[in-house]
């Protein structure tokens, strides 16, 4: 159907997807990717990115799931009960999926021309997305989509203080902190027995039941959350890079190739100036890396510097300093 074809291209299997090019719709956008571990501020940054005006595609707020043990988003939070807001299906998933990249792409065409202006060569849309598992809650992302993000033109990595990603983490899951958020977090973190043990959850559900917040929240980071997440990372770019081997020798001129462009953005904490520090480096890094990603494919095209976005304009006290540094592709 229409939705399959615009995401999947002409796959018909898994074994396809993984062997597949993009389709048209996916291949019209250049990715680049927002990662880091868990309370790193990335939906803060991406939300920053979004008023500077460039496309970001927020695969959670699809799924209606934050990914995680923790990650079904709930309705209500008064202390007798908490109702969780269901995730839709994987067709309708896919489908506001569909949705969202056909606006993305709709409002980049809407620019206008100068008159007596060609239109030049089309060049690709640049997209913002978090880096995800290829499972949100219970839905897959689609295998080419999940492929794009992976394979991102630049990928930014968050690197927050402990401290700060505690308070982000209580911010976001306040529901956890009521009577019945409390009974509904330790029936949640039991289901962790077999792969943290006994004792660990022991000790989670003690901290919970003394009311020592930010002892579990930090303690659940470094024991569970950090260690998942970078197991799901190394998981899928691993399965990523068996199926680019394979592609690559089925056909040898397949476009697909791994992310070009990887930094570090060091963020001394998550308030409202600082996130939008970030987000200017890290749409000045994606221009940049479509930049010469298009000299290499156009060996004609100018090699002046690319234009300095507009993020973090309106911050009237000075923008904080960031640190920068490149990471070494894997």
């Amino acid at each position: 159907d229409r939705v399959r074809r615009a995401l999947y291209g002409d796959a018909a299997s898994e074994q396809e997807e993984e062997e597949a090019e993009q389709s048209p719709l996916l291949s019209a956008f250049s990715w680049h990717r927002v990662e880091g571990p868990t309370g790193a501020g990335k939906g803060l940054v991406l939300d920053a990115i979004a008023e500077c005006g460039e496309a970001v595609l927020d695969l959670e707020a699809l799924a209606k799931h934050r990914g995680s043990t923790l990650g079904p988003l709930f309705l209500d939070d008064d202390d007798s009960r908490l109702t969780v807001d269901a995730q839709p299906s994987q067709k309708a998933f896919e489908s506001a999926l569909l949705e969202a990249l056909i606006a993305a792409r709709a409002n980049d065409d809407a620019s206008p021309l100068l008159p007596g202006k060609k239109k030049k060569k089309k060049k690709k849309i640049p997209v913002f997305v978090e880096a995800e598992s290829a499972r949100i809650g219970a839905v897959q992302i689609p295998g080419p989509v999940h492929r794009a993000v992976v394979e991102a033109a630049s990928a930014a990595k968050l690197d927050v203080p402990l401290a700060e990603r505690v308070r982000r983490i209580r911010d976001m899951y306040a529901v956890f902190e009521t009577p019945a958020g409390a009974l509904d977090l330790k029936r949640r973190l039991a289901r962790l027995t077999r792969k943290r043990g006994r004792e660990a959850v022991s000790r989670w559900h003690a901290l919970i039941d003394e009311g020592r917040w930010d002892e579990l929240v930090a303690d659940l980071l470094v024991t569970h959350y950090d260690d998942a997440y970078d197991h799901a990372m190394t998981r899928d770019e691993k399965r990523l890079e068996h199926s680019r081997r394979r592609r690559a020798a089925n056909d040898p001129s397949s476009t697909w190739t791994p992310t070009t462009s990887k930094s570090v953005v060091a963020l001394p904490d998550l308030t409202a100036a600082t996130v939008r520090e970030a987000a200017r480096v890290i749409v000045d890094r994606a221009r940049a890396a479509d930049e010469a990603n298009d000299a290499d494919d156009d060996p004609r095209r100018s090699s002046s510097p690319p234009s300095a976005s507009s993020c973090g304009r309106r911050v009237e006290t000075p923008a904080p300093q960031l640190r920068e540094a490149a990471m070494p592709s894997r």
